[in-house]
């Protein structure tokens, strides 16, 4: 494991993954929840948070919200740093 994962919060460091990992996927919040086994209302804090920042991106269909990892400067270091593979 590396500082940079050290220094976050393991539960973000799980969201975070899981979105980098499956890059052209959308998830809605149960199914983050399900995948990561994190609470659903801690995903959902973790996630507006991270929309927040540019690192997520949301789309809204009908009532649904649907989540996938933003493609900017930003997730490119995100990939760098977790050494994640962007396929």
């Amino acid at each position: 494991m590396s500082v940079f994962e050290e220094l976050i919060d393991a539960k973000l460091l799980k969201i975070l993954k899981l979105l980098l990992k499956h890059k052209d996927q959308q998830f809605h919040l149960h199914k983050i929840a399900q995948e990561t086994n994190i609470p659903v209302a801690t995903v959902f804090r973790t996630i507006n948070k991270l929309v927040k920042l540019d690192l997520v991106e949301q789309t809204v269909i009908g009532k649904f919200k649907l989540y996938t990892i933003a493609h900017n400067k930003k997730t490119k270091e995100l990939y760098l740093n977790l050494r994640i593979k962007n396929g």
